[in-house]
């Protein structure tokens, strides 16, 4: 679907017209929501696929296993804080040897990359749409990539002047955490703005609705007792 919309390019390739506006099909004609019915099966089965068993069973499954077969199995001492980042991938080493080690270490580093990368780019975005929805005129004069790159360059010289805290454990916990309350935010905000926007043939089923409330309660249960029990503290 992203196909059809205009992309941030890169200063090498020419800029892509944004649009302010979003797009809406017609919701009467059969075939259009056929169209939706299939993409929306085809969005299904990746966050199903890749989110849920790839990126959670299966990562949590297999991270907990190498925890406990080298506590238990090899005696070895388990790491805390931002030393887990590191050693897991030297548990793996030791309980399934290099390979485990090599394949381990890839997936450490794509899910610290996703989480930083999501952080910069998330937040990048979020303030050029603002700007570039909300102030037409003063946004007009430049294409969109250019106060995306702004904004984007400005957080990683935030990131780079953070670097001599020497706590990136606690940035990357804190934004986690702060992600919870976000993300639970955020969701209700999505199911407010598609029951009020969205035609209805296209609007949420009651059990999309169901498992979203069940989902927003989770993450401000999660957060409550995540804030009460374990707060994040600088010098972890």
């Amino acid at each position: 679907m992203a196909h059809y919309y205009g992309h941030v390019t890169g200063f090498t390739a020419k800029p892509e017209d944004i649009r302010r506006s979003g797009y809406m099909f017609d919701t009467n004609n059969p075939e259009e929501l056929k169209k939706w019915s299939r993409w929306m099966k085809l969005n299904g089965i990746t966050m199903v696929l890749f989110f849920i068993i790839l990126g959670g069973i299966w990562f949590t499954f297999m991270a907990s296993l190498a925890g406990y077969t080298a506590r238990s199995v090899y005696a070895m001492e388990l790491p805390s804080g931002w030393k887990i980042a590191v050693v897991i991938s030297e548990i793996f080493g030791k309980v399934w040897g290099p390979i485990g080690f090599s394949l381990f270490g890839l997936v450490i580093i794509a899910a610290l990359f996703d989480s930083q990368f999501s952080i910069y780019d998330g937040i990048a975005r979020q303030f050029t749409d603002s700007f570039y929805v909300e102030h037409p005129k003063a946004s007009e004069k430049r294409p969109y990539r250019f106060w995306y790159f702004i904004a984007l360059t400005f957080l990683v010289a935030y990131g780079i002047c953070a670097i001599p805290l020497g706590t990136p454990y606690f940035i990357w916990l804190i934004a986690n955490w702060l992600g919870q309350a976000a993300q639970a935010y955020i969701t209700i905000l999505m199911l407010a703005i598609n029951l009020k926007f969205l035609p209805k043939p296209i609007r949420p089923k009651w059990y999309h609705l169901l498992i979203n409330i069940i989902w927003i309660v989770v993450l401000i249960g999660y957060f409550i007792i995540w804030t009460v029990m374990e707060p994040p503290r600088l010098g972890i």
